[in-house]
């Protein structure tokens, strides 16, 4: 992409779709100085929106000097039915650590555990069993992109392993 620069033309909006934002927003911006960029991330994918992307949500990004770009790409998406979370790429990215990166995390984690399925299962379990199906069709390469290039992932995964550390250590204390 960083090849064709000198061939967008001024009226170009440039939108990334990636997962995590601080990253890609900065070097979009450095990279293409004085274009209209723009941050995105449709918070779903063919598993949660099989048949529309109608009443989905839509994370936008707007970026320094890129209004135009933003009105467009809303537009854009409101025309698709989606819900538009507008948000720095900060606050983007410390969300989706919580929210996208920590389910894979769950989800890849109750996969890798062998826990699956059973016929005397909870609805919670159920659910939990529906977090490893979806997670499962996605690939090894966006989790392992969301854990690289996500800078607020590490504060998360470690906060949330110390959680199941201090509960196991409770539970061994109360039930040995």
């Amino acid at each position: 992409m960083l090849g064709y620069r000198d061939e967008l033309g001024p009226d170009t909006i440039v939108a990334d779709v990636c997962s995590v934002k601080m990253i890609p927003c900065d070097l979009l911006t450095s990279s293409l100085p004085g274009r209209q960029v723009v941050g995105t991330h449709p918070l779903f994918g063919p598993d949660s929106a099989p048949v529309s992307c109608a009443g989905q949500r839509a994370a936008i990004c707007a970026l320094p000097g890129s209004e135009r770009a933003v009105t467009c790409v809303e537009e854009v998406y409101r025309r698709l039915g989606l819900n538009i979370v507008r948000c720095s790429p900060e606050e983007h990215d410390a969300q989706v650590a919580r929210s996208q990166f920590l389910t894979h995390f769950i989800g890849r984690g109750a996969a890798r555990a062998g826990i699956e399925r059973l016929a005397l299962s909870t609805r919670t379990h159920e659910a939990l069993m529906d977090i490893v199906d979806v997670v499962g069709h996605d690939t090894m390469e966006l989790f392992e992109d969301m854990a690289a290039f996500n800078p607020k992932v590490p504060e998360v995964r470690a906060e949330f392993l110390a959680a199941l550390r201090a509960i196991h250590a409770a539970l061994e204390q109360t039930h040995p």
